[in-house]
């Protein structure tokens, strides 16, 4: 009896370890293997073509986005497609001649029969023609409600005088938040300040994550202007300052005078989530973000 309980034990303990690898296996796979991209294309002034491929495990997730092409996304799974292009009709069907055939009984009348029901239908004169007890009656009526409604108020008037009073307590209450509103923005803004000096650390740990989508490989040769020498200078002067920081290579030649893009590239780079996990695991480990975040949560 106990060694059948411990071969039971000993086959659960197994299969727990098996599923437990193949947990962590999958996390791995999910933090450390890379998304890589490539794209290349270009935009002149009478041409326009556009060629990138997205993959992951490349042969498990393939992602291909082509222009101009017939198929311009393709998107597939191991060998399954996930967006089956349609197959082109090469030949046309011919469409069916009806031809209509005059119909010698309609021909023979001049005019179609008219229905029974159509004449029924029709009301004669002599309905609206005036009845004077009826209208004594009406009028009775007419003054009956007139009194009765001078008296308590109607159905349609309450029911107008509640939607006021709704509508009345719906802006009342809008109000009231749009001034919590107010008043929590403002206490956040106060609280900015006295945590000056955690933002350097913070932007620092964003921007090294930011750092690994940049492409490895950049040649891009851009040649841009607005119409507007004032803006097109503001870009350029950007540019020759970012120029240093910026990946590959990157070519900026201005037209002072007029709007003109012409635009050539290619790029390649990798993409993975364990710097973007360990960016945000150092922001969260940090006492002052978690200290700034509680006091926002009693506001």
């Amino acid at each position: 009896m106990i060694w059948i309980l411990l071969s039971i034990l000993k086959i659960l303990g197994i299969v727990l370890l098996i599923l437990l690898g193949l947990i962590v296996l999958l996390i791995c796979l999910v933090l450390f293997a890379p998304v890589k991209y490539r794209a290349k294309g270009a935009k002149h002034p009478d041409e326009l073509y556009v060629n990138a491929f997205v993959s992951y495990l490349r042969p498990l997730v393939r992602v291909r986005v082509e222009y101009p092409s017939d198929e311009i996304l393709s998107v597939k799974i191991l060998w399954f497609d996930l967006l089956h292009p349609k197959e082109k009709k090469t030949k046309k069907k011919k469409r069916a001649e009806y031809k209509i055939y005059p119909d010698p009984a309609l021909d023979s009348q001049d005019t179609a029969p008219i229905d029974k029901r159509i004449i029924d239908d029709i009301e004669s004169p002599a309905d609206h023609a005036y009845d004077p007890k009826k209208s004594t009656e009406s009028t009775k009526a007419h003054s009956a409600g007139e009194n009765s409604g001078s008296d308590h108020n109607s159905p349609g008037q309450s029911a107008h005088k509640k939607a006021g009073q709704k509508a009345a307590r719906k802006a009342k209450s809008a109000s009231h938040t749009g001034k919590d509103t107010e008043n929590r923005l403002v206490a956040i803004a106060a609280l900015l300040y006295p945590y000056k000096e955690m933002y350097p650390d913070v932007l620092g740990r964003v921007f090294h994550a930011l750092k690994s989508i940049l492409p490895r490989k950049c040649n891009i040769h851009l040649i841009f202007g607005t119409g507007s020498p004032d803006n097109t200078g503001y870009l350029y002067g950007a540019y020759c300052a970012l120029s240093e920081y910026l990946p590959g290579t990157i070519v900026f030649e201005p037209v002072w005078m007029e709007s003109y893009l012409d635009v050539e590239f290619e790029l390649s780079g990798k993409i993975r989530l364990i710097h973007f996990v360990t960016a945000a695991v150092k922001i969260i480990a940090d006492k002052r973000v978690r200290r700034f975040i509680s006091e926002i949560r009693r506001l």
